[in-house]
């Protein structure tokens, strides 16, 4: 990858998402803590504070309606688990506590949605709920 934005891996999200600089330019005040190593399970309520490629993003998990519910200023949209095709990430390069998260909602590859600044230490178990 020669973004700076990600280490090597096999996956690389940073060819289809926002640049190194643009991730840092919209680093929130308010993301919500987080650090590394870490195997938190996913917490109760809403997880405030990370970004999309247009602002604020808000993510719950409603697991007595087996859901996901991402939410933006402009609208609240509610997934089925079952439906979401998978989820990957990568950590941000000097910020290793956070990372690119990325949602398929659908079949193809321009259902992708990406929420940046996810704490590090959910990744687990947000991937272990995706069937």
């Amino acid at each position: 990858c020669v973004c700076g934005v990600c280490a090597c891996v096999v996956l690389c999200l940073c060819a289809c998402i926002l640049s190194f600089p643009e991730i840092h330019k919209m680093q929130p005040s308010d993301a919500p803590f987080a650090y590394r190593p870490g195997q938190d399970p996913f917490p109760e309520g809403m997880l405030l504070g990370m970004m999309d490629h247009r602002g604020k993003v808000r993510l719950s998990l409603k697991l007595d309606e087996n859901a996901m519910v991402i939410a933006t200023n402009e609208r609240t949209q509610k997934y089925p688990l079952h439906a979401i095709q998978g989820v990957t990430s990568q950590p941000i390069m000097g910020h290793e506590e956070y990372h690119i998260l990325c949602i398929q909602l659908g079949a193809s590859d321009r259902s992708n949605y990406y929420i940046y600044w996810f704490p590090a230490q959910y990744v687990s178990a947000l991937k272990a709920l995706i069937p």
